[in-house]
């Protein structure tokens, strides 16, 4: 049970990080890039793009560890 909740808890606050790192990258996108005339990207097109690029990144070299909420709070601190 208590895996379960780390689990959750990691889930929950790497959803919030991706939301919040797509806000501030959009509002920033909004003040250099459209005055350019480039088109605006909103808050959840970012985070996407923010969720694809770190797959397609990769998490790195996670050691073989049969905990699961260790491997998963390794992964999204690499993400950062």
């Amino acid at each position: 049970m208590k895996d379960l909740g780390k689990f959750l808890i990691v889930v929950i606050g790497g959803s919030f990080d991706f939301i919040y790192k797509g806000f501030v990258v959009s509002i920033m996108w909004g003040w250099f890039m459209v005055p350019l005339g480039v088109m605006k990207i909103n808050t959840i097109t970012m985070a996407g793009l923010f969720i694809i690029l770190s797959l397609i990144k990769g998490v790195g070299k996670i050691e073989k560890d049969p905990n699961i909420s260790k491997v998963l709070l390794t992964s999204f601190v690499h993400l950062q």
